[in-house]
């Protein structure tokens, strides 16, 4: 279920880049998959939990919304 919802959240990274509010969305949907995949544990979890995190605070970074430092610190 959780390598599903990462190839959903995947399809819809590339519809992000160009709306903040979708990246805001999405940012956050992909730290909440990878810490839950991070809390599950076992080594392909923890290495899938690490790719899912990093995507996710990369979309963060190009975040542009008026609350961006809020969002970026709540991360």
């Amino acid at each position: 279920m959780y390598r599903q919802s990462a190839q959903i959240l995947q399809m819809l990274l590339h519809r992000a880049l160009n709306d903040s509010d979708r990246q805001r969305d999405l940012s956050q949907a992909l730290y909440k998959l990878g810490t839950t995949m991070a809390r599950i544990g076992g080594e392909g979890n923890l290495a899938e939990a690490d790719v899912v995190l990093r995507k996710g605070l990369n979309l963060a970074k190009l975040y542009s919304g008026g609350d961006r430092e809020k969002f970026i610190d709540d991360l």
